[in-house]
């Protein structure tokens, strides 16, 4: 099935076994239920100037399901969790604020946004201002 809200709908019938006189028949109908298999979009990362430290600002979304966390990264070392501005990870949209560590100019800032589903998004650029 593709990415989206869906609905089963069973039916069941002994129509084939019986007399049409006799014959039953019964439907269920699920709930509706999501399937999510896209990653969350990560937009293009800004960088500012802010009293003398280098920030990186940028908003996350994914369609159907809320974001659980966001991690990054400078140069490949160890991923590091970062906080949504409004400080929980609860929504389909998240803005978020990273104050970089001093030495990341020229570096390269990796980011990394899951869903409550566990589908990862990944956006990876060079750290310029």
């Amino acid at each position: 099935l593709p990415d989206g809200e869906h609905q089963f709908r069973i039916t069941g019938s002994d129509r084939l076994s019986n007399p049409s006189a006799m014959t039953l028949q019964a439907e269920k109908v699920s709930e509706i239920f999501v399937i999510d298999n896209s990653s969350p979009e990560i937009s293009e990362v800004r960088f500012k100037n802010e009293n003398q430290k280098l920030v990186a600002e940028f908003e996350a979304k994914d369609q159907f399901s809320r974001l659980k966390e966001a991690r990054y990264s400078v140069n490949a070392g160890a991923w590091e969790l970062l906080y949504p501005t409004d400080g929980v990870a609860d929504q389909k949209n998240e803005s978020f604020r990273l104050v970089l560590p001093e030495n990341s100019r020229n570096q390269v800032l990796a980011l990394k946004v899951v869903d409550v589903n566990g589908n990862p998004g990944f956006h990876k650029i060079k750290v310029t201002l």
